[in-house]
């Protein structure tokens, strides 16, 4: 993979993470599915965020990397609590609403999306995992 596509693919990713960030919860969940949902989403944003910000930062406002930096800041001091759901029939039966909607992941829901309309992003739908073997999941 040369440097432009390498480019691309951090880019196309972040953009993914950023837009499952700012979505509503069941959202959220849906895309992540099966598994720990809240590590799920605090790795995918681990994964890119520095890439992304030394591909784009020139291109960015103050403002885009402010937000970009209290999301960071809110993952790195917040306590990520473990949200397990393996199925969509078990997502009524988690305790989903006490820990995706609590105040810190409401901040990073609200800064996300503060962030993808500046950036004239898209909320498109989100990707979903979908079995393709035993044991071996891949987003489509």
């Amino acid at each position: 993979m040369n440097q432009k596509e390498r480019d691309l693919y951090i880019s196309k990713e972040f953009k993914d993470c950023m837009i499952n960030l700012a979505s509503n919860p069941i959202e959220q969940i849906e895309s992540e599915l099966p598994g720990c949902i809240t590590d799920d989403l605090l790795i995918n944003f681990e994964s890119y965020y520095k890439a992304f910000i030394e591909i784009k930062s020139y291109e960015m406002s103050e403002k885009q990397l402010y937000l970009l930096n209290e999301i960071d800041k809110i993952f790195g001091e917040m306590n990520v609590e473990p949200l397990y759901i393996y199925s969509e029939e078990d997502i009524e039966k988690s305790d989903y609403k006490n820990i995706l909607e609590s105040e810190e992941w409401n901040t990073i829901r609200r800064y996300s999306l503060e962030f993808i309309e500046s950036m004239k992003w898209d909320l498109k739908g989100l990707n979903r995992y979908k079995q393709v073997g035993e044991n071996i999941w891949h987003k489509e």
